[in-house]
């Protein structure tokens, strides 16, 4: 029994630990990367057919659709230095 024990928690550990294991990263990325652009495309295209009655429901579709079509490459806003004198 201890040896089907060990057995288990050492194939769990391995495929927790190593879950690339003989991947080509190069090519999952790619992968990745066109799985999300499909995705957020089809969201879009999604959130837009969505009939709305209400204000809010047409400021929430909007804010939604902005959100998935905007430039998401920016860079993140970057906080100043802090001061010598608050060390």
């Amino acid at each position: 029994m201890f040896l089907m024990r060990s057995a288990f928690w050492l194939t769990i550990g391995f495929m927790l630990v190593a879950p690339t294991a003989g991947a080509d990263m190069d090519t999952m990325g790619e992968k990745a990367g066109r799985i999300a652009q499909e995705s957020q495309q089809a969201l879009a295209t999604g959130v837009k057919s969505i009939e709305c009655d209400s204000l809010e429901c047409v400021v929430g579709r909007a804010v939604v659709v902005g959100a998935l079509e905007s430039n998401a490459t920016a860079p993140a806003p970057v906080p100043p230095p802090r001061p010598d004198w608050a060390s």
